[in-house]
Protein backbone atom coordinates (compact mmCIF):
# COMPACT_ATOMS: atom_id res chain seq x y z
CA UNK A 1 0.00 0.00 0.00
CA UNK A 2 1.36 3.42 -0.92
CA UNK A 3 0.19 6.84 0.20
CA UNK A 4 0.83 10.14 -1.56
CA UNK A 5 -0.02 13.59 -0.34
CA UNK A 6 -1.11 16.21 -2.86
CA UNK A 7 -0.37 19.87 -2.10
CA UNK A 8 -3.39 21.65 -0.70
CA UNK A 9 -5.46 18.49 -0.29
CA UNK A 10 -5.96 15.58 2.04
CA UNK A 11 -3.75 12.51 1.68
CA UNK A 12 -4.77 10.36 -1.25
CA UNK A 13 -4.51 6.61 -0.87
CA UNK A 14 -3.38 4.41 -3.71
CA UNK A 15 -3.46 0.64 -3.35
CA UNK A 16 -0.82 -1.07 -5.45
CA UNK A 17 -0.16 -4.79 -5.83
CA UNK A 18 3.46 -5.72 -6.57
CA UNK A 19 4.98 -8.98 -7.80
CA UNK A 20 8.78 -9.17 -8.05
CA UNK A 21 9.05 -5.40 -8.22
CA UNK A 22 6.42 -5.01 -10.97
CA UNK A 23 2.99 -3.43 -10.56
CA UNK A 24 0.36 -6.09 -11.19
CA UNK A 25 -2.69 -4.30 -9.84
CA UNK A 26 -3.83 -0.73 -9.20
CA UNK A 27 -7.02 -0.29 -7.15
CA UNK A 28 -7.46 3.46 -7.61
CA UNK A 29 -5.93 4.75 -10.84
CA UNK A 30 -4.42 8.19 -10.46
CA UNK A 31 -1.95 10.27 -12.46
CA UNK A 32 0.76 11.98 -10.42
CA UNK A 33 3.90 13.90 -11.14
CA UNK A 34 6.97 13.42 -9.03
CA UNK A 35 6.81 16.87 -7.46
CA UNK A 36 3.28 16.11 -6.21
CA UNK A 37 4.42 13.24 -4.00
CA UNK A 38 4.94 14.42 -0.41
CA UNK A 39 5.05 11.13 1.48
CA UNK A 40 5.40 7.47 0.59
CA UNK A 41 4.51 4.56 2.83
CA UNK A 42 5.11 0.92 1.97
CA UNK A 43 3.38 -1.52 4.33
CA UNK A 44 3.15 1.29 6.86
CA UNK A 45 6.87 2.11 6.80
CA UNK A 46 8.08 5.42 5.27
CA UNK A 47 10.17 5.23 2.12
CA UNK A 48 12.35 7.93 0.64
CA UNK A 49 13.97 8.14 -2.78
CA UNK A 50 16.85 10.41 -3.78
CA UNK A 51 17.90 10.84 -7.40
CA UNK A 52 21.21 12.63 -7.80
CA UNK A 53 20.63 13.54 -11.46
CA UNK A 54 16.85 13.24 -11.43
CA UNK A 55 14.80 10.79 -13.46
CA UNK A 56 13.83 10.45 -17.12
CA UNK A 57 10.29 10.52 -18.51
CA UNK A 58 9.88 6.84 -17.57
CA UNK A 59 10.84 7.48 -13.95
CA UNK A 60 14.24 5.74 -14.21
CA UNK A 61 17.15 7.10 -12.21
CA UNK A 62 19.53 8.96 -14.54
CA UNK A 63 22.59 8.43 -12.31
CA UNK A 64 22.09 4.67 -12.52
CA UNK A 65 21.65 4.92 -16.29
CA UNK A 66 24.87 6.95 -16.61
CA UNK A 67 26.81 4.33 -14.64
CA UNK A 68 25.23 1.52 -16.64
CA UNK A 69 25.84 3.32 -19.94
CA UNK A 70 29.49 3.84 -19.04
CA UNK A 71 30.05 0.12 -19.53
CA UNK A 72 28.96 0.36 -23.17
CA UNK A 73 30.95 3.51 -23.94
CA UNK A 74 34.14 2.26 -22.26
CA UNK A 75 33.78 -1.17 -23.90
CA UNK A 76 33.42 0.45 -27.33
CA UNK A 77 36.41 2.72 -26.68
CA UNK A 78 38.71 -0.05 -25.49
CA UNK A 79 37.77 -2.75 -28.02
CA UNK A 80 37.74 -0.39 -31.01
CA UNK A 81 41.17 0.92 -29.92
CA UNK A 82 42.53 -2.64 -29.73
CA UNK A 83 41.16 -3.34 -33.21
CA UNK A 84 42.80 -0.16 -34.52
CA UNK A 85 46.12 -1.04 -32.85
CA UNK A 86 46.09 -4.55 -34.29
CA UNK A 87 45.52 -3.30 -37.84
CA UNK A 88 47.83 -0.27 -37.55
CA UNK A 89 50.79 -2.07 -35.96
CA UNK A 90 50.67 -4.90 -38.51
CA UNK A 91 50.27 -2.58 -41.47
CA UNK A 92 52.95 -0.13 -40.34
CA UNK A 93 55.48 -2.82 -39.42
CA UNK A 94 55.16 -4.56 -42.79
CA UNK A 95 55.34 -1.26 -44.64
CA UNK A 96 58.47 -0.07 -42.82
CA UNK A 97 60.23 -3.42 -43.03
CA UNK A 98 59.60 -4.15 -46.70
CA UNK A 99 60.32 -0.62 -47.93
CA UNK A 100 60.61 0.17 -51.63
CA UNK A 101 57.50 -0.09 -53.78
CA UNK A 102 55.59 -1.96 -51.10
CA UNK A 103 56.14 0.89 -48.66
CA UNK A 104 55.23 3.49 -51.29
CA UNK A 105 51.99 1.67 -52.16
CA UNK A 106 51.00 1.27 -48.52
CA UNK A 107 51.74 4.92 -47.74
CA UNK A 108 49.67 5.99 -50.74
CA UNK A 109 46.80 3.83 -49.48
CA UNK A 110 47.03 5.48 -46.06
CA UNK A 111 46.98 8.94 -47.65
CA UNK A 112 43.90 8.10 -49.72
CA UNK A 113 42.03 6.66 -46.74
CA UNK A 114 43.07 9.57 -44.55
CA UNK A 115 41.47 12.00 -47.01
CA UNK A 116 38.07 10.28 -46.84
CA UNK A 117 35.39 11.46 -44.37
CA UNK A 118 35.67 8.42 -42.11
CA UNK A 119 32.66 9.27 -39.95
CA UNK A 120 30.52 9.31 -43.09
CA UNK A 121 31.86 5.85 -43.95
CA UNK A 122 31.05 4.62 -40.44
CA UNK A 123 27.51 6.00 -40.70
CA UNK A 124 26.98 4.33 -44.09
CA UNK A 125 28.35 1.01 -42.82
CA UNK A 126 26.17 1.02 -39.71
CA UNK A 127 23.12 2.02 -41.74
CA UNK A 128 23.63 -0.80 -44.24
CA UNK A 129 24.84 -3.59 -41.94
CA UNK A 130 23.32 -2.74 -38.56
CA UNK A 131 24.09 -1.09 -35.25
CA UNK A 132 25.18 -4.02 -33.10
CA UNK A 133 28.35 -4.01 -31.03
CA UNK A 134 30.45 -6.05 -33.46
CA UNK A 135 29.69 -3.71 -36.35
CA UNK A 136 30.50 -0.69 -34.19
CA UNK A 137 33.82 -2.21 -33.07
CA UNK A 138 34.81 -3.02 -36.65
CA UNK A 139 33.65 0.33 -38.03
CA UNK A 140 35.39 2.54 -35.47
CA UNK A 141 38.51 0.38 -35.35
CA UNK A 142 38.79 0.35 -39.14
CA UNK A 143 39.07 4.15 -39.32
CA UNK A 144 41.37 4.74 -36.34
CA UNK A 145 44.39 2.68 -37.43
CA UNK A 146 45.85 5.14 -39.96
CA UNK A 147 47.83 7.23 -37.46
CA UNK A 148 49.02 4.11 -35.67
CA UNK A 149 50.33 2.72 -38.96
CA UNK A 150 52.23 5.96 -39.63
CA UNK A 151 53.82 5.91 -36.17
CA UNK A 152 54.89 2.25 -36.36
CA UNK A 153 56.18 2.65 -39.92
CA UNK A 154 58.36 5.60 -38.90
CA UNK A 155 59.73 3.70 -35.91
CA UNK A 156 60.50 0.59 -37.97
CA UNK A 157 62.23 2.64 -40.67
CA UNK A 158 64.46 4.27 -38.05
CA UNK A 159 65.32 0.94 -36.40
CA UNK A 160 65.71 -1.21 -39.53
CA UNK A 161 69.18 0.19 -40.28
CA UNK A 162 70.44 -0.11 -36.70
CA UNK A 163 72.99 -2.47 -35.20
CA UNK A 164 70.27 -4.56 -33.53
CA UNK A 165 68.75 -5.56 -36.86
CA UNK A 166 72.16 -6.07 -38.46
CA UNK A 167 73.18 -8.44 -35.64
CA UNK A 168 69.89 -10.34 -35.96
CA UNK A 169 70.45 -10.79 -39.68
CA UNK A 170 73.98 -12.01 -39.09
CA UNK A 171 72.59 -14.64 -36.75
CA UNK A 172 70.32 -15.86 -39.52
CA UNK A 173 67.01 -14.92 -37.92
CA UNK A 174 64.04 -14.91 -40.30
CA UNK A 175 62.37 -11.63 -41.20
CA UNK A 176 59.13 -12.29 -39.33
CA UNK A 177 61.03 -13.04 -36.11
CA UNK A 178 63.08 -9.85 -36.42
CA UNK A 179 59.91 -7.82 -36.87
CA UNK A 180 57.90 -9.51 -34.12
CA UNK A 181 60.63 -10.02 -31.52
CA UNK A 182 62.76 -6.90 -32.01
CA UNK A 183 61.14 -4.13 -34.04
CA UNK A 184 57.51 -4.22 -32.85
CA UNK A 185 58.40 -4.31 -29.12
CA UNK A 186 60.61 -1.27 -29.67
CA UNK A 187 57.55 0.63 -30.95
CA UNK A 188 55.37 -0.12 -27.92
CA UNK A 189 56.07 3.19 -26.15
CA UNK A 190 54.66 5.54 -28.81
CA UNK A 191 51.85 3.09 -29.54
CA UNK A 192 50.71 3.05 -25.89
CA UNK A 193 50.73 6.86 -25.79
CA UNK A 194 48.64 7.07 -28.93
CA UNK A 195 46.27 4.37 -27.66
CA UNK A 196 45.61 6.45 -24.53
CA UNK A 197 44.53 9.29 -26.82
CA UNK A 198 42.49 7.03 -29.10
CA UNK A 199 40.17 5.67 -26.38
CA UNK A 200 38.51 9.02 -25.57
CA UNK A 201 38.38 9.89 -29.29
CA UNK A 202 36.49 6.65 -30.02
CA UNK A 203 34.12 7.28 -27.09
CA UNK A 204 33.40 10.75 -28.50
CA UNK A 205 32.69 9.27 -31.94
CA UNK A 206 30.38 6.65 -30.45
CA UNK A 207 28.60 9.44 -28.56
CA UNK A 208 28.11 11.36 -31.80
CA UNK A 209 26.71 8.29 -33.56
CA UNK A 210 24.31 7.68 -30.66
CA UNK A 211 23.28 11.34 -30.68
CA UNK A 212 22.20 11.15 -34.34
CA UNK A 213 20.24 7.94 -33.74
CA UNK A 214 22.78 5.22 -34.59
CA UNK A 215 23.16 3.99 -31.04
CA UNK A 216 24.25 0.49 -30.14
CA UNK A 217 21.47 -2.09 -30.17
CA UNK A 218 21.16 -5.61 -28.82
CA UNK A 219 18.43 -7.88 -30.19
CA UNK A 220 16.71 -4.86 -31.69
CA UNK A 221 16.65 -2.87 -28.44
CA UNK A 222 18.81 0.27 -27.92
CA UNK A 223 21.40 0.13 -25.17
CA UNK A 224 22.24 2.96 -22.82
CA UNK A 225 25.49 4.76 -23.55
CA UNK A 226 26.83 8.19 -22.74
CA UNK A 227 26.06 9.42 -26.23
CA UNK A 228 22.49 8.09 -26.14
CA UNK A 229 21.91 9.73 -22.75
Amino acid sequence: MRYVRLPGSAPHEVRVTLAQGRITGLAAPVTLRGEQVRALLVDGAPRTAFHLLGTDHHGRDLWARVLHGGRISLLVGLVATLVALGIGVTYGAVSGWRGGRTDAAKVATINVLDALPFLLLVILLMTLVGTNLLVLFAALGAVQWLTTARIVRAQVLSLAGGDMVAAARCLGLPAHRIVLRHLVPSCIGPVIVFAALTVPAVILEESFLSFIGLQVQHRGLPLDSWGAL
